[in-house]
């Protein structure tokens, strides 16, 4: 953090910028890092600016950036500058960010105006996409509603990569999974099938998730590019429970890409280091491990130390660490 006179400097060189999306996005920045006594002018200059932009989605980006950390005072302020928004559709997503700053009172009537705008949007996809993003925010007992109105323009969209953007969207309220997860299922491209089914598989219920993960994982052997199959096994290694690990490295043994399978063996090597000391595969990872440049190895085998200690008694610790001093006093 800079001190604030620093800051303080960096007030004219900022103002002296000719863009004006640049200097409001500076200015919220400025604003956020100042003493509290000293924020709110700043604050109200960045709304000022932002007023000057005249690209709309640039507009409304600022100011759905600078919401979330103004000032309560100034909200009101950041709502009238939204309704001058000539964009329906940039408006809806700004309000959408805007609404639930504002005091408990006042969002009821702001939200019915949102809703009312982006159900009045004449294209599908845009009406879809702010849809979506007022549903997040809305009060519970709204969010179905909207989500499904959303998802009904969505599928009249008849465009698969829109309508997968869709079902990758986190948070969706339990009762819509089942149809989401049926939709993510009919996908004919393999990789948002795949990105689908485990932006599902996050959000399913703990004892509901494994067979979300297993049908994502079977996916990834669609792809006849090996690359194309590498990338989807790599999408899915951090997060994919442990009990699909086994099958998981055991695709990855498969590829003929070594430096793919290389690079996949790296990423599971601290997921498998918790698994059973028992574990075979890992045994056969080290050795595979081995293949790498030393540095790379020596930060696999750090990755790999709770199995190593684990199956390991101390004297096969010590003939670990002298061999690692040996090698790298003969070969520096």
């Amino acid at each position: 953090r800079l001190p604030t006179s620093l800051l303080l400097d960096a007030l004219p060189l900022v103002r002296s910028l000719w863009d004006a999306w640049q200097q409001a996005s500076l200015l919220g920045m400025l604003a956020s890092r100042l003493p509290a006594d000293q924020q709110l002018p700043v604050w109200s200059e960045a709304l000022t600016v932002t007023q000057t932009i005249r690209d709309v989605k640039q507009q409304a980006d600022v100011l759905g950036d600078l919401v979330p950390r103004l000032p309560t005072s100034l909200l009101l302020d950041a709502l009238m500058i939204t309704w001058e928004l000539p964009d329906k559709w940039q408006q809806a997503r700004v309000l959408g960010t805007l609404v639930p700053h504002l005091p408990a009172d006042q969002q009821l009537p702001i939200w019915s105006e949102a809703l009312a705008t982006a159900r009045a949007l004449s294209d599908k996809w845009k009406r879809a996409d702010v849809l979506g993003e007022l549903a997040l925010h809305l009060p519970a007992d709204q969010q179905l509603l909207v989500w499904r109105e959303a998802f009904a323009a969505a599928r009249a969209l008849l465009d698969e990569w829109r309508w997968a953007r869709m079902l990758m969207t986190p948070h969706l309220p339990a009762p819509l999974l089942p149809e989401a997860l049926a939709a993510a299922r009919a996908l004919t491209d393999v990789e948002r099938r795949v990105r689908a089914l485990k932006a599902l598989a996050l959000q399913m219920p703990t004892e509901q998730q494994l067979p979300v993960w297993r049908e994502a994982l079977a996916a990834t052997r669609w792809p006849s590019n090996e690359s194309q199959r590498a990338g989807l096994l790599e999408l899915l290694a951090p997060q994919l429970p442990v009990q699909l690990l086994p099958e998981l490295f055991a695709t990855a043994q498969a590829l003929r890409h070594k430096q793919s399978q290389t690079k996949l063996f790296r990423m599971l090597a601290p997921r498998l280091a918790g698994a059973s000391p028992s574990y075979d595969p890992i045994a056969h990872l080290v050795r595979l491990l081995a293949r790498n440049a030393r540095p790379a190895l020596l930060t696999d085998l750090v990755a790999l130390l709770p199995w190593i200690a684990a199956v390991a008694i101390p004297s096969q610790l010590t003939e670990v660490s002298d061999a690692i001093i040996d090698v790298g006093r003969c070969w520096p």
